[in-house]
C-alpha cells in the first residue's frame, strides 16, 4: 500500500488532501465517509464517481455534486475538445506494452464503464 501511494504522489504532485473538513451528512455506506471529507477538505464541487448510489444528492451538502466520470468526461469532451484530444494522444502514446490503437482506447473506455465518453470520441477515431 506504501509503494501505491508513494506511485500516487510521484504521478499527482499536491493531490494528497489533509482531512481538515468532516461532513455532518450521513450517507449510506458510512466506508465512503472519508471521500465526502477529502472533497469537502479540498473545497471540491465535484465528487467524481461510478458510484453515485452511495452519494445521493440528498446526502450531500448543498456545495458538492457526484458526478458519474463517463458525464464528466463527456462534458469536459464537448467543453475542451482540443485539451481532452490532446490529453487522450498522449495517453496513448505513453501506452508502448502494449500498444494501444485507437479502437484500444475506446474499447478500454467502454470497459471502463465510459460508453458515452467513447461514442463522443468515436467521431475523433482518426485523430486519437
Amino acid at each position: 500500500m506504501e509503494r501505491t501511494r508513494r506511485l500516487m504522489d510521484e504521478a499527482i504532485p499536491g493531490a494528497l488532501v489533509a482531512i481538515t473538513k468532516v461532513s455532518a451528512q450521513i450517507l449510506p455506506d458510512p466506508d465512503d465517509q472519508h471521500v465526502l471529507d477529502a472533497a469537502l477538505s479540498a473545497g471540491a464541487s465535484l465528487l467524481l464517481t461510478f458510484n453515485l448510489a452511495d452519494f445521493p444528492a440528498s446526502a450531500l451538502p448543498p456545495s458538492v455534486q457526484a458526478v458519474h466520470p463517463d458525464v464528466f468526461l463527456a462534458a469536459c469532451l464537448e467543453g475542451q475538445q482540443a485539451g481532452v484530444l490532446e490529453s487522450l494522444r498522449e495517453l496513448r502514446a505513453d501506452l508502448k506494452r502494449p500498444p494501444f490503437s485507437p479502437d484500444d482506447l475506446l474499447g478500454a473506455m467502454r470497459r471502463a464503464e465510459l460508453p458515452a465518453f467513447a461514442a463522443k470520441l468515436q467521431p475523433f477515431r482518426d485523430s486519437l
